[in-house]
């Protein structure tokens, strides 16, 4: 059998090949040694070829379209003696593990030890896949927020989308303060003039009268910008967002935050975006002739309410030629 000298190829043509092939494929490639992964990441980020994207509340992590790593305690979950498990090495660290007949990967960690596992298995595809931009990060209520966010920033990660619902820790505000900076917010591709992808999704609901520190200092642009609980966002802060969609709930902007804002926008100001949803905390309303004070004619304005043509000066999406 002859052997093809795939390693030795020149680098753009060792590119081109890998990208004619299926993720799948390429994934082996990776891992066939730790030459190859040395050699294959030289060529091009392994983002360009893997799509990685980490669930921290069901502690899973996926590399799309070639395979699933879920993790368990097996003191919860194993119900097989522990000769039926082979060790698979994740960087410096031994991780036992099975495959079912359906090819899923089930890793098996002791019990509270979940998202360390998680981590090095997330650590070890970072290293010998060359991805250092992963495509979610999420972070259900019952993951302790602060030791996913401590990785996150130790390990340099960033991450196309980064979902955060909630967290054990309290109080909130202490995760809010790691997450609302424009240094945390660095960690999402998309940062820039032009660009548009990232997304930022917050569940938290910190404790009012909470005021973050270095902020939306700067202009922000990104494909998605959610605040489930958005009280504390103001005026100011809403200057800087030049996002494709935003959202806020449970808001205290006022009628002339959001005009001062669709202002700038008619001036051309923020060229991406496309929809902003300002939905107000309850015994908070909203003037509509003072939001669109000087922009349009407010008769000209189609008001959608849950699907309804009407107006709710609490929740409004307004759209207009």
């Amino acid at each position: 059998m002859h052997r093809f000298p795939l390693l030795s190829l020149p680098e753009l043509v060792l590119q081109e090949v890998l990208e004619n092939v299926s993720s799948a494929d390429a994934f082996e490639l990776y891992q066939c040694s730790k030459n190859a992964s040395k050699v294959l990441r030289k060529g091009a980020k392994g983002q360009k070829y893997f799509k990685v994207v980490v669930d921290f509340s069901q502690a899973w992590l996926e590399i799309h379209n070639v395979r699933r790593y879920t993790i368990n305690e097996k003191t919860k979950t194993d119900p097989h003696p522990d000769d039926s498990l082979e060790l698979k090495t994740f960087g410096e660290s031994a991780i036992e593990y099975k495959v079912n007949a359906l090819k899923e990967y089930h890793t098996y960690c002791e019990e509270g030890e979940k998202i360390v596992a998680l981590q090095k298995i997330a650590d070890h595809f970072m290293k010998t896949l060359g991805v250092d931009v992963f495509a979610q990060v999420f972070i259900g209520l019952e993951t302790p927020a602060m030791e996913v966010i401590d990785w996150i920033q130790n390990s340099n990660l960033k991450y196309e989308t980064f979902n955060i619902n909630g967290s054990p820790e309290e109080p909130l505000d202490a995760v809010g303060e790691r997450i609302y900076t424009d240094k945390f917010l660095e960690t999402i591709p998309g940062v820039g003039p032009i660009n548009t992808t990232g997304t930022f999704v917050s569940m938290i609901n910190v404790k009012q009268g909470f005021q973050p520190v270095n902020f939306l200092k700067k202009p922000l642009t990104m494909l998605m910008f959610h605040l489930h609980h958005s009280h504390f966002i103001t005026g100011k802060h809403l200057m800087a967002l030049n996002c494709t969609a935003i959202a806020l709930k449970d808001s205290r902007l006022t009628a002339a935050d959001i005009n001062a804002y669709l202002t700038a926008w008619k001036k051309g100001n923020y060229p991406v975006l496309m929809h902003l949803l300002v939905q107000m905390t309850n015994g908070y309303t909203l003037d509509l002739k003072e939001v669109v004070k000087g922009l349009v004619n407010p008769n000209a304005i189609t008001n959608v309410t849950n699907g309804q043509e009407g107006f709710s000066p609490e929740k409004a999406e307004m759209k207009w030629p």
